[in-house]
């Protein structure tokens, strides 16, 4: 069962119950996923307006992640956002908001839980190579 199904409608009964389990024991908490291309409500896939993907995005983020404010210790806020070559997919958050989706949804994650450590997940080992020799780089241009 999907979280977010529809708008304005969240299920919260099975994380709730994984929060609790971990909580109880004392486990580190990692939350997956705020906005994953292919985890997105199907509401979502037929968005086709900018204002209107980015008011979901928003609902959405701030209504998970202000729930367990505290709690998670950290958001894989976006996932697989890139393909294995480093560009961007051509999901449908990326069709209707361009790469914007990705700089939004950790601000808004920020936002709703200043404390929670924010992560971008990386699904393929390649993508991430690439971007620590890509962040590396940029760190000794501006050294």
């Amino acid at each position: 069962m999907d979280v977010y199904p529809q708008p304005d409608t969240f299920y919260f009964d099975m994380t709730d119950k994984y929060v609790a389990f971990g909580e109880k024991n004392n486990m580190n908490i990692v939350g997956h996923t705020l906005v994953w291309h292919s985890q997105i409500a199907p509401f979502m896939n037929e968005v086709k307006d900018s204002a209107v993907m980015a008011k979901h995005i928003e609902n959405q983020i701030n209504t998970i992640v202000g729930r367990y404010k505290g709690r998670i210790h950290t958001w894989d806020v976006v996932n697989e956002a890139l393909n294995e070559d480093g560009t961007f997919r051509e999901s449908n958050l990326f069709k209707v908001m361009g790469e914007n989706y990705i700089e939004q949804a950790f601000k808004l994650a920020a936002k709703a839980d200043p404390e929670v450590k924010l992560v971008y997940n990386v699904g393929c080992f390649v993508v991430l190579s690439a971007v620590v020799i890509a962040l590396v780089m940029f760190y000794r241009i501006y050294e």
